[in-house]
């Protein structure tokens, strides 16, 4: 037998047989590579842990991901950290370093879930480039919409991100958000378009990051505009049907 660094002994019967038993079921289990999409409250954290254990799979929750990062003081986290202390928002390549970082490792051998990422087209290029230095693709895009009616009212969360509404959108229309859109705002369950902390520092950074174009809400439209970033066009919805017509249908 091939010496072994880890001393038997010192793994107790149990936990070792448990840890066999989970190998060997995994090893037959086929890779899978899944997005995950939908509103709070749509099923996604009660089914991601079932579907993650039946097929051994990793968990990448891009909240998750960078509080882990942050915490751990990795190089990209402290940038992380950085960006968030100022009230800047993450760039697109910190988040895609920190998913990458997270694919390699030996957990995520047999596949993943991503929920909350892809959130921007520049993303989801980065992730085809991710997936193609490794050979792989995406084998399913799960999206969990439900009926406005479906939504409980005592649910704990109140709004969803901007940025996750569209991407619903983009996928429910089949139509791919337009390249250099960003969105920064809330989305109440009524279809309101509401205002987010430091507007203002959010849409500077993103005029900085690339950004040609910013949807926000109507509210703060003429405000965003006095700010006189010519490099980027403010774009004012009310409700999600305005920016349905704006975004996928101007």
């Amino acid at each position: 037998m091939a010496n072994s660094s880890v001393d038997m002994e010192d793994i107790q019967t149990v936990d070792l047989m448990s840890e066999l038993l989970r190998r060997m079921k995994c090893a037959s289990k086929p890779d899978k590579r899944l997005v995950f999409i939908g509103p709070p409250g749509s099923g996604k954290g009660t089914q991601s842990p079932v579907i993650k254990d039946e097929f051994c799979l990793c968990h990448l929750s891009t909240g998750d991901m960078l509080r882990a990062a942050v915490a751990a003081k990795s190089p990209l986290g402290v940038k992380a950290k950085e960006a968030m202390d100022k009230g800047e928002l993450v760039s697109d390549d910190l988040v895609v370093g920190i998913m990458d970082e997270a694919m390699n490792r030996p957990k995520c051998q047999k596949g993943f879930i991503l929920d909350g990422f892809p959130r921007t087209v520049t993303q989801a290029e980065k992730l085809d480039e991710m997936l193609n230095r490794r050979g792989a693709q995406i084998d399913k895009v799960l999206n969990f919409a439900i009926d406005d009616s479906q939504y409980c009212p005592s649910l704990s969360y109140t709004a969803g991100d901007l940025a996750i509404a569209a991407a619903i959108c983009s996928s429910f229309l089949e139509f791919p958000i337009p390249h250099g859109v960003a969105f920064i705002g809330e989305i109440g369950l009524g279809g309101e378009i509401r205002t987010v902390p430091r507007m203002e520092k959010r849409v500077s950074t993103v005029a900085k990051l690339g950004f040609t174009k910013c949807v926000v809400p109507k509210s703060v439209e003429k405000s965003l505009k006095s700010l006189g970033l010519k490099e980027i066009e403010i774009i004012g919805c009310k409700n999600l049907k305005e920016l349905i017509n704006s975004v996928f249908r101007g």
